[in-house]
């Protein structure tokens, strides 16, 4: 897997720039789409796809509401093995919305999980003003509905939307060839109500998506902690090597944002992970995102 991601970090660093010129989630129905025959890319997406070698990303039909939908597929690739399906989208957004939701089709195969992320920016990439995600979710054969809310950190008005999608395995990193994904009808709805109180009292052990991501070279990483825990908080590269620590204490209740220094590192994905045990003995909390430097 971590071969894979290395490649993987290649043709997002080549990919990166690319976004579309659209107010709305660009192709929201994923119907059209381009490129070489047999691999057509959706119009205003990103894929992993690389030519000659890998396709995990490609166009299905019938979709939910039209013709066509996207599909992902973990694909076996000769000399990285099991490689996962990745899409996302940069557009330009100016409004509060109160969900992102869409239509998905799921066969996860043992404990590989959809991931779905939005984060809504002020300043292109720079300040988030809401952010939602999905990490786990049901086999489902029909299309069904989903629906992440969106929860709001300031009372700006974002002019930035990151959407992205990936099949992974925040159990152990390793893939299961089987698990595929279809996506559908992407919308944003409602209206946002209000800013939530970041004061309260956690609710649960949360890792959040670093901000801005990409990053050059300082990024801020946050998470939070409902009771009193030993904290690990480490930075990895895509060979799964530790780079850096950024927390190793015992810590309090509470929210905490750590910041991350880059700039000695070269342009990449990374990966960051968080391990808190609970000082009361309860399991640890273990969970890895993704982070990426663009110089």
């Amino acid at each position: 897997m971590k071969r894979i991601l290395g490649t993987l970090m290649f043709v997002l660093i080549l990919a990166f720039g690319v976004g579309p010129a659209y107010g709305q989630i660009p192709n929201p129905g994923f119907e059209t789409w381009g490129g070489t025959p047999g691999l057509e890319t959706p119009t205003g997406w990103v894929t992993n796809n690389i030519p000659g070698f890998a396709t995990p990303v490609t166009r299905t039909t019938p979709g939910h509401g039209g013709s066509f939908a996207i599909k992902g597929d973990v694909v076996n690739v000769t000399g990285l093995g099991l490689y996962p399906p990745f899409i996302w989208s940069v557009f330009p957004y100016t409004q509060r919305p109160g969900s992102l939701t869409g239509y998905y089709k799921y066969t996860p195969v043992s404990a590989d999980s959809l991931d779905i992320w939005v984060v809504l920016y002020k300043g292109s990439l720079s300040v988030p003003v809401a952010s939602s995600e999905v990490t786990s979710v049901g086999a489902a054969a029909a299309f069904t509905k989903f629906t992440l809310p969106l929860s709001y950190y300031s009372a700006e008005t974002p002019d930035t939307a990151w959407i992205e999608i990936v099949i992974s395995n925040g159990q152990d990193d390793t893939l299961h060839l089987g698990s595929s994904v279809v996506l559908d009808d992407l919308a944003f709805e409602g209206t946002a109500t209000g800013v939530a109180d970041n004061q309260v009292r956690p609710a649960s052990f949360a890792l959040e998506q670093n901000y801005p991501n990409p990053f050059n070279p300082e990024t801020s990483i946050r998470y939070d902690l409902p009771e009193a825990a030993t904290v690990r908080l480490s930075v990895f590269n895509a060979l799964g090597e530790e780079i850096a620590l950024l927390v190793d204490e015992q810590e309090p209740t509470g929210s905490y944002q750590v910041k991350l220094n880059a700039g000695s590192l070269p342009s990449g994905m990374y990966f960051y992970r968080m391990q808190a045990t609970p000082l009361s003995g309860e399991r640890s909390f273990v969970q890895t995102r993704r982070l990426m430097l663009v110089k």
